[in-house]
């Protein structure tokens, strides 16, 4: 599924990412079913592939590995959005109740 077929929310996380022989900590833009993005100084390439550990609000950190699959220069810090990689059945579903919980959130109680 492309990045705008899919439930995209704003969700400031902290990750942290292994960029080649780099360590870097960020915090998460927004968050997808499949993907998340970040803010980075030094860009990566589109396809390089990373690992990361993301800290959910719930639950255990989640960690797998991550592919860039957008870059856009905002001034000097690049957005960059990964789709996540393998994912299990289990985590994909911790990844869509953080995602559903976030945009549930924003809608007003009746």
């Amino acid at each position: 599924m492309t990045a705008r077929r899919t439930l995209r929310v704003t969700r400031a996380l902290p990750v942290e990412l292994k960029l080649g022989n780099r360590t870097e900590k960020a915090v998460t833009l927004d968050l997808a079913l499949g993907a998340f993005a970040v803010m980075l100084a030094k860009p990566s390439r589109v396809d390089e592939r990373i690992e990361f550990v993301l800290a959910l609000k719930e639950g255990a950190p989640l960690s797998g590995r991550a592919r860039v699959v957008n870059l856009q220069r905002k001034g000097k810090p690049y957005r960059v959005a990964f789709a996540f990689e393998d994912l299990s059945t289990a985590d994909a579903k911790r990844v869509g109740f953080e995602v559903f919980d976030a945009a549930l959130a924003n809608v007003p109680p009746r």
